[in-house]
């Protein structure tokens, strides 16, 4: 026999064997738990802001309530077009920061409330959607600072969730220093993330891995559990009370170095929060 045959030969087996084990198992899960969402968000890591979506991606989300594209510019941002940096002359730009609520999940491209804003005010008025799904203040002064101060906007429209004050803080992108002022750090990726971004070069990723049952809910599962780690991170062991303050506190505090890098770039900072579900606990937290 030809030396190599045998070991050729049992890692086609192998090959075999592990593709049928997924396929059974991917059986198994739809028979018994299927999953109804499925999404591939073309977000990246970032050394400042942590996150930001990719250029020129195409991503999707598909649930019971909606299916949705994500498509990106060559600047990441969520735009049909392509947005310079230099704004044209006589026109005045907003530029919307936030995040899955900015992107725009559950609409299409051309259904955010930034794409109405621009229809509406257009040719005046420039509209940009620079919103990322996943962020919080933290990130979005983060990106801010580094880059959509270049696109030179007259008007900062930023739109805070509840969910951003736990983002913040788990970030860990900002921190307080001694003296009560904000120390920024460089973003931290955890070995869990960079083994998904491994996983998302895989060929075939995009169009079969990202719909398999089997795949989602893993994902899911692994979602709930590394957020939940986050925050526990975060919160230090710290009661609970304890880290209500400490989160509004941050917040406060990112809401006013945002105001003074838009005021430092010539534009105003406008804060429309997100209304929380009425009656809820977070409505308080909200209207602060």
């Amino acid at each position: 026999m030809v030396p190599w045959r045998r070991p050729l030969t049992i890692v086609v087996r192998l090959s075999v064997a592990a593709v049928l084990t997924l396929l059974v198992l991917e059986g198994g899960v739809r028979l018994v738990a299927p999953v109804d969402r499925f999404e591939y968000i073309p977000n990246t890591f970032d050394p400042v802001c942590q996150i930001r979506q990719l250029p020129l991606a195409r991503g999707f989300i598909h649930c019971q309530e909606y299916r949705i594209e994500l498509c990106t510019n060559s600047g990441g941002l969520r735009e049909d077009r392509e947005v310079p940096y230099a704004k044209p002359a006589a026109q005045r730009r907003i530029l919307c920061l936030g995040d899955s609520f900015t992107v725009g999940f559950g609409v299409a491209g051309d259904e955010t409330f930034a794409a109405f804003l621009d229809a509406s005010l257009a040719p005046a008025v420039e509209a940009i959607n620079a919103g990322v799904a996943g962020t919080g203040t933290a990130h979005q002064l983060a990106w801010f600072t580094l880059e959509g101060w270049r696109y030179a906007p007259d008007v900062v429209l930023l739109t805070p969730v509840v969910n951003d004050f736990t983002d913040n803080t788990k970030s860990g992108l900002f921190t307080f220093a001694p003296d009560g002022s904000l120390v920024q750090h460089p973003a931290v990726q955890s070995r869990a993330l960079r083994l998904l971004r491994l996983l998302r070069r895989v060929p075939g990723y995009t169009t079969v891995f990202s719909r398999s049952h089997l795949l989602n809910a893993f994902k899911q599962a692994f979602a709930v559990r590394h957020h939940g780690r986050l925050e526990a991170a975060a919160a230090g062991g710290a009661p609970a009370p304890e880290v209500v303050r400490h989160e509004d506190a941050l917040a406060q505090a990112l809401l006013r170095e945002l105001r003074d890098a838009c005021e430092a770039r010539g534009a105003a900072l406008v804060v429309m929060p997100v209304p929380a579900r009425p009656g809820s606990a977070e409505e308080p937290r909200m209207d602060a």
